[in-house]
């Protein structure tokens, strides 16, 4: 008898030792406390450790404890994740690294991680917003486009569960947010993707023309201005490289040819961001704006291209146009000035550098000159870094910049307009 109650006690005694032996558990939490302190790379080490005793993501409950009666569900109920925290350990260590090498590195290790998740039946909408972001911060905009794609069609109460604790809190509060343009193709919000890092994952359906003529009466800095604006769209507002047209020192019949082809190209209620440095007109018998090519002639305006007519090439895709004009805007005796026409129909929203009555000036930013306005421009879209920006927010931004200064000497030296839209509200973003 007492032989059988020593048995019955030493496997008891077992019982509890395999049942408390979880190290799977200490690893995760110690995971989760390094995370919280921004440690990526002890956070991603002892996750590795935690998959080495339980290799699976579940988004189940887990429980812990000695013996059955005394089981508890783990973390209330929480997904265990460690594969989905691998691979955001080393989207955070991409993001940190100064090196080009360890950053290509570590984004490598992200997508492979997220892919395997994504295409093993455990795609999270986590795991996906942050494999497109990493797609794109490698510069595969295709990949990451795909990924967006599938994004806007998921069915996100049928999405896989991620412990969400994993994440920086920005990370988490961006990845939850949602947001879209007035006008979209999908008509469906695309989430707003991580925004400290890397390229902004590109929207299929947003497209750019940018105009930079310093000949014909442009200003000298157009043409560097084009090339700046081109990358910050592609960096910094999630618009794809082949989304992009730019024209220096374009003469009428190239815009218009230019722009047509490019309308050709988009989808039906696309986004267009349509920038022009350059020479306006505006005409005081027909009360209309003119862009100037670089073969316009003076007061001809046969031989330049109304403004309306550019916005009509894209109205008839059905396009949500964003304009804005470097351009002077010297004012006349009866007080007509280039901007003076407000489209009546569509859906525009329309900024312009400088007040009625203005000139638009230039800065110098390491050896090269810019437009004061299109440098604030950028600068502004770097700090938003989103593939969906609020058109009223972005001019504010831009505004204060100006005022501010965005280069030595230049605090205040022109003041930009707000948009006047038409067909849309302010908040409408590109």
């Amino acid at each position: 008898m007492e032989r059988m109650r020593f048995i019955l006690v030493l496997l008891l005694a077992c019982a509890a030792i395999a049942a408390s032996a979880q190290p799977w558990k200490d690893a995760y939490e110690r995971g989760l406390r390094l995370a919280k302190q921004g440690n990526w790379a002890d956070a991603q080490k002892a996750f590795q450790e935690a998959i080495a005793d339980r290799p699976e993501d579940t988004q189940d409950a887990s429980t812990v404890g000695a013996a059955v009666t005394t089981r508890t569900v783990w973390r209330n109920g929480a997904p265990y994740s460690p594969n989905f925290a691998v691979a955001y350990c080393s989207f955070k260590l991409a993001a940190a690294a100064q090196a080009e090498e360890a950053r290509r590195q570590h984004l490598a290790a992200a997508i492979e991680g997220f892919d395997k998740l994504v295409t093993g039946g455990k795609a999270s909408v986590e795991a996906m917003v942050l494999l497109a972001s990493a797609f794109a911060a490698a510069g595969n905009m295709e990949q990451a486009s795909r990924v967006q794609r599938a994004l806007t069609e998921m069915d996100l109460s049928k999405a896989y569960k991620v412990d969400t604790e994993i994440l920086d809190q920005g990370d988490l509060g961006v990845i939850s947010g949602t947001g879209g343009p007035t006008s979209q193709p999908s008509g469906s919000d695309p989430l707003l993707l991580p925004s400290r890092f890397g390229l902004v994952p590109v929207l299929d359906f947003k497209y750019a023309l940018l105009i930079g003529n310093a000949e014909g009466g442009g200003q000298e800095f157009a043409v560097n201005d084009v090339d700046a604006i081109r990358e910050a769209l592609i960096k910094h507002a999630g618009y794809a490289e082949g989304n992009i047209v730019v024209l220096k020192n374009a003469d009428i019949a190239t815009i218009r040819r230019e722009a047509e082809a490019l309308a050709e190209r988009m989808p039906e209620s696309g986004t267009l961001f349509l920038y022009f440095s350059g020479a306006g007109f505006y005409d005081e018998a027909q009360k209309k704006d003119f862009l100037k090519g670089v073969d316009s002639q003076p007061g001809r305006v046969e031989t330049m291209l109304g403004k309306q007519d550019l916005y009509r090439v894209f109205m008839s895709k059905g396009a949500t146009i964003f304009a804005f004009y470097q351009v002077d805007r010297p004012m006349s005796l009866s007080g007509g000035y280039f901007g003076r026409e407000v489209p009546s129909l569509g859906r525009i929203a329309q900024c312009h550098g400088t007040m009625a009555g203005e000139s638009v000036h230039g800065v110098f930013v390491e050896g090269k000159q810019y437009g004061v306005y299109t440098r604030a421009m950028i600068l502004a879209l770097e700090d938003l870094h989103s593939n969906q920006i609020q058109v009223d927010e972005f001019c504010w931004q831009i505004f204060d910049r100006i005022r501010s200064g965005v280069g030595a000497g230049v605090g205040g030296v022109q003041v930009p307009t707000l948009p006047v839209v038409v067909g849309m509200t302010p908040s409408a973003r590109f």
